[in-house]
């Protein structure tokens, strides 16, 4: 009849839930597969009897939720979330348990699940909401984590060039001395001053200044390793954490800071107006120069404001008194 309502095309109407389930059992698994055969075609359902087979299936595909049994023949246990939350950050897990392992199953929504399931006590239509229930309670969560992750970013970065700012700079610079005292191996603080900027900003405006700002910080980024950290701490002052270093300590912070000041000084052009500058450096090594983080910015801000006295984009290092080419660095 034409008044008649048909839930089978009202569910068509809906997005397709697609879902993997990870199962070892073959009954079990066709026990799942019944149930929400029933719901129609709300859900497009795969099926995973391992749990590698599944952490690869989540890191290349898209899942809006796993149903996850703790019990796979490649793993057993409540770990068996982190590995499905590791493989894709932020995927939605509805654990599948028995009867007698509910403290399980809560122990799982600890490590990232959002809800579970008791195996044979469900029908299609109960499964289906709780899956859509556990993907919007994920969905909150996950929009929570990146305002928290937002916020923090926004409190320890440079908003200008998103370059760490001192704060986080000083953190990573702490944790830098404690594994340098720990393991008895070195590292290095460089002071990095721009010469020339205010006469950029006078003759071509901030927004040009700024412009410059942000391409030094990139360039600086570009120039240095992974596990080394740029910080823009104020004006067209950056600072830089070389850690760790290895035994020719000095000739390796050397060649960075050379590479740096030569990408600097070799920017010609910032948003199509012509520009000279160059950056004055200086650098202060742990332990030679100082044995607490505080010392050794003293000392490299020292050196720096020392190397611009003398000749505008030179290195300074502490106890030389003349200007210090990469020789002289290497004696420090």
């Amino acid at each position: 009849m034409s008044g008649e309502l048909n839930p089978g095309a009202a569910a068509a109407a809906e997005p397709r839930l697609r879902v993997l389930a990870i199962q070892e059992s073959p009954a079990e698994a066709g026990q799942l597969r019944d149930a929400l055969a029933a719901v129609g075609p709300a859900l497009e359902l795969e099926f995973s009897h391992k749990l590698a087979d599944a952490e690869h299936r989540v890191r290349h595909g898209h899942y809006d939720c796993v149903l996850l049994d703790l019990s796979l023949p490649d793993a057993n246990g409540v770990d068996n979330v982190q590995r499905i939350r590791s493989a894709k950050r932020g995927q939605t897990v509805v654990v599948m348990t028995r009867l007698d392992a509910e403290q399980a199953a809560l122990g799982t929504l600890q490590r990232g699940a959002q809800d579970y399931v008791e195996k044979g006590r469900y029908d299609g239509a109960f499964l289906l909401r709780v899956i859509r229930r556990a993907m919007e309670r994920n969905r909150v969560l996950n929009e929570v984590d990146q305002l928290r992750e937002y916020q923090y970013f926004i409190a320890t970065h440079d908003a200008l060039t998103g370059l760490p700012n001192r704060q986080l700079f000083e953190d990573r610079a702490n944790k830098a001395l404690a594994q340098a005292r720990r393991d008895q191996t070195a590292f290095a603080i460089g002071f990095i001053d721009l010469d020339h900027f205010k006469q950029v900003n006078d003759a071509h405006g901030h927004a040009v200044g700024d412009a410059l700002l942000r391409t030094v910080g990139q360039l600086l980024s570009e120039s240095v390793r992974g596990t080394d950290t740029v910080a823009r701490v104020g004006g067209d002052e950056f600072l830089l954490l070389l850690a760790p270093l290895r035994s020719d300590a000095n000739a390796e912070a050397v060649a960075t800071v050379q590479r740096l000041r030569e990408k600097i000084a070799a920017l010609r052009q910032v948003e199509g107006r012509d520009v000279s500058v160059s950056a004055s450096v200086g650098l202060a090594f742990f332990p030679a120069h100082g044995r607490t983080l505080d010392s050794l910015l003293i000392c490299a801000d020292q050196a720096m404001y020392a190397g611009k006295r003398r000749l505008r984009g030179d290195f300074g290092v502490p106890g030389t008194s003349s200007a210090v080419p990469a020789a002289a660095l290497l004696r420090a």
